[in-house]
């Protein structure tokens, strides 16, 4: 662009895009260089074009009944609307207020280190082990499925639970949202 003799400032046009799917703040940055015959005071600037889409809800729900040993327990994070981001839902495990709870040793040793970076040993309720999953619902999405390992062992056990809630990134569950109880069945 051309600066006139005088002229101390410019319009730069910028094309923003609107829509309707929430999505993050989107920054327009512009820089000036000074070619020949003049000076830059700033040289940076630009605008920020503000996200005024309305956060999605996410809620859990189970994907099918009861779970059984040896197979995962299916849940689902689901949107209530497509968004234009990634959703990075972070889901914990909570103290079971009824009956059995899951135990480190009812689940994949190796799902339990990723998800929590614990142990099966010593054995213990499955939420003390600090069980906190980060689950992904991409863009576009109302919802993804995720899976607790359950592993199939040869010791009879009563029908466990498992408490999940969504919780801000503190771990701390969210306010006014269920709580999902999943069930686990020791068939023979």
């Amino acid at each position: 662009m051309t600066v006139r003799p005088g002229s101390d400032a410019i319009d730069v046009p910028v094309e923003v895009k609107g829509d309707t799917a929430y999505g993050d703040d989107v920054e327009h940055d512009i820089a000036v260089k000074a070619v020949r015959n003049a000076v830059v005071g700033k040289y940076r600037g630009g605008l920020t074009v503000e996200n005024d889409d309305p956060e999605p809800v996410i809620t859990l729900s189970p994907v099918a009944g009861p779970g059984d040993r040896g197979r995962d327990a299916d849940l689902a994070a689901v949107v209530d609307a497509p968004t234009a981001v990634d959703n990075w839902v972070p889901v914990r495990e909570l103290p079971v207020t009824e009956g059995a709870e899951l135990s480190t040793k009812d689940v994949d040793p190796q799902w339990l280190k990723d998800s929590s970076g614990d142990v099966p040993d010593p054995e213990r309720p499955l939420s003390d082990a600090k069980l906190w999953v980060w689950v992904n619902i991409p863009p576009g999405s109302t919802g993804v499925d995720f899976d607790v390992p359950i592993v199939r062992d040869q010791v009879a056990e009563p029908t466990e639970s498992m408490r999940l809630a969504l919780t801000d990134s503190r771990a701390e569950p969210l306010p006014g949202r269920p709580v999902l109880t999943g069930t686990v069945l020791d068939k023979p």
